[in-house]
């Protein structure tokens, strides 16, 4: 998914992203990071979900938003 996404930025001419691998139970960045964190189609791999959304919510900015595609 990675290769992919780094693909479509390429593509889009989208330059001001990176990409990394992380542990979403054990995110390695500071408190309120992020404007925005989405996941898609990747819940259902997390062992701990209650977990994984404490951590996202950590990373993202006061009046962030959270984008979860893929829940029922």
């Amino acid at each position: 998914m990675l290769a992919e996404a780094k693909t479509a930025s390429i593509q889009n001419g989208i330059s001001n992203i990176s990409f990394r691998t992380e542990d979403v139970h054990n995110l390695k960045f500071s408190d309120f990071q992020f404007d925005i964190v989405a996941s898609r189609f990747a819940v259902h791999h997390f062992s701990d979900v209650r977990r994984a959304l404490q951590e996202m919510c950590r990373v993202l900015k006061p009046c962030g938003k959270t984008t979860l595609f893929g829940i029922p």
